[in-house]
């Protein structure tokens, strides 16, 4: 049956928009794409699980591919002219600020995301520099610890040029330096709520879960009958319950693993206990 004219497009209002999309990774890259052809910098893409967890590393910071791809789902038919506009706008933007020490920040992640960074660069040729695109150090489970530039406009990921850029022979200099910055952050900003063995805390939005790097000082201001063990489901979240109650556990595992199934930049479903030597796996 041939439908034309006025059906036509009453068809097209009640199917729904037929156009088969783009994925993440494929929009990514051509983004990826038409800033270089239009003779700016760009890394390669940061692929993530989703578009609002991947990335553009341009000369002006790490550009989120999220509201981009909104754009595009909603309009696919403008696919060219939203490049096009893409292109503009961060052609427009202002070089990156000078790398200052106290910018420099930790953000925690987890290894799956490296490992994609890694498979990103591979598949580009630029597997035995992944250093240049980000400085890592290993935590304990699936928590990595990364460094960042915070200009309080954009967060921007540190990789061996930045080491060099502050004079600092190894990552140690740069773990210490982080952690400085975080804790001067934190004794202006946090803020710690709850009681019985049940805790929040927060900062800023952004490093809240990076405060497990602080879990010896954060355990000192809360009362516990066991252990302190955190959990971390996303950047901006950081929950703490005490290890003797049962309950409290329970409720904490199913939390963790709800937020981390939600959350736009996750980091892990597990539980972290604070002992003697330092953070270990809860339940291991």
């Amino acid at each position: 049956i041939e439908v034309k004219g006025k059906n036509m497009s009453f068809f097209k209002k009640w199917l729904g928009n037929l156009t088969e999309l783009k994925s993440h990774a494929e929009i990514a890259a051509m983004l990826h794409q038409a800033v270089q052809d239009a003779g700016m910098d760009c890394g390669v893409p940061e692929l993530g699980a989703t578009a609002n967890d991947t990335y553009l590393p341009l000369a002006s910071g790490r550009v989120a591919v999220g509201h981009f791809y909104r754009l595009y789902a909603q309009a696919p038919e403008q696919l060219d002219a939203l490049v096009a506009e893409f292109v503009r706008l961060n052609a427009a933007a202002p070089p990156p600020l000078p790398l200052q020490a106290e910018q420099v920040m930790p953000m925690v992640r987890n290894v799956a995301w490296l490992q994609d960074l890694y498979q990103t660069l591979s598949e580009a040729g630029e597997a035995e520099n992944w250093r240049k695109h980000v400085l890592a150090v290993r935590l304990e489970g699936d928590l990595l610890l990364t460094f960042v530039q915070d200009n309080g406009d954009k967060i921007r990921t540190l990789g061996e040029a930045d080491l060099h850029a502050l004079n600092f022979a190894d990552m140690s200099a740069l773990y210490e330096l982080a952690l400085d910055n975080l804790l001067r952050r934190a004794e202006q900003k946090i803020d710690i709520k709850g009681g019985n063995g049940r805790y929040r805390v927060r900062l800023d939005g952004v490093f809240d879960a990076a405060l497990i790097t602080l879990a010896d000082a954060l355990a000192e201001q809360m009362q516990f009958r066991g252990q302190p063990v955190f959990a971390l489901p996303s950047r901006n979240e950081l929950f703490v319950g005490d290890s003797a109650d049962a309950q409290v556990m329970a409720q904490l595992q199913t939390l963790a693993a709800k937020r981390y199934a939600a959350a736009a930049f996750n980091i892990s479903r597990k539980l972290y206990v604070l002992e003697n030597d330092g953070l270990a796996e809860w339940g291991v």
